[in-house]
């Protein structure tokens, strides 16, 4: 991609960004032997994301949240999820 079309994307990855939320609704779709999600290009272009990019889906109180790949916080949740697995008696004597 030239330099003049990829300063132009990134400047609408900004842009969108600071755009405000908007509700979305969608379905969940069979896809293979698997189920997606479709998302809107709104949402896509928000995010900074386009086919084929890789995102975290992430548990939350109030439901999910999607976020881009960030291989510096794929090693910090593996970190995290190793720990508490290692030392998982200790947390529940914390907890107490």
């Amino acid at each position: 991609m030239p330099r003049a079309k990829r300063k132009a994307a990134k400047r609408a990855a900004v842009k969108a960004k600071r755009a405000p939320a908007r509700e979305t609704k969608t379905k969940i779709r069979k896809v293979g032997g698997s189920h997606g999600v479709i998302l809107a290009k709104e949402i896509l272009d928000s995010l900074g994301l386009r086919e084929g990019d890789e995102v975290f889906v992430l548990r939350a109180p109030d439901g999910v949240k999607l976020v881009p790949y960030d291989p510096k916080f794929a090693r910090v949740v593996e970190f995290a999820r190793d720990f508490m697995r290692r030392y998982r008696d200790d947390m529940r004597e914390l907890a107490k």
